[in-house]
């Protein structure tokens, strides 16, 4: 079918448990439909927000930390040939948001 997903618990992030990172749900959709996926709950049990969705328009696509739209319910459509990203955060770190925009979009075109 041309989908994959991925869930990374941020409960484990570098082997450091007194300091977890978010958890991140990754919907690839390379198929020629749009897809239907179910949003699994986010091992720290913080709602998903969306990070990335490429299927957006220009400035609906890549959103900075604490921008994000939370997601609503338990499935998510991913319009074909788009990715999204769905991040729970467990603690606020403050980051350059610059930087991520940057590297996501350079991730975007290369697709």
């Amino acid at each position: 079918d041309n989908i994959i997903a991925l869930l990374m618990n941020g409960e484990y992030a570098a082997g450091n448990k007194s300091n977890p990172d978010c958890d991140i749900y990754m919907m690839f959709n390379a198929s020629n439909e749009n897809t239907v996926f179910i949003i699994p709950p986010a091992p720290s049990s913080r709602p998903w927000k969306i990070s990335v969705n490429t299927s957006g328009s220009h400035g609906e696509d890549i959103f900075s930390r604490g921008d994000e739209p939370e997601v609503n319910g338990n499935f998510l459509t991913v319009n074909s040939h788009s990715l999204a990203v769905l991040t729970a955060w467990t603690v606020y770190k403050k980051i350059n948001s610059i930087s991520i925009k940057n590297a996501i979009y350079i991730f975007k075109i290369n697709l």
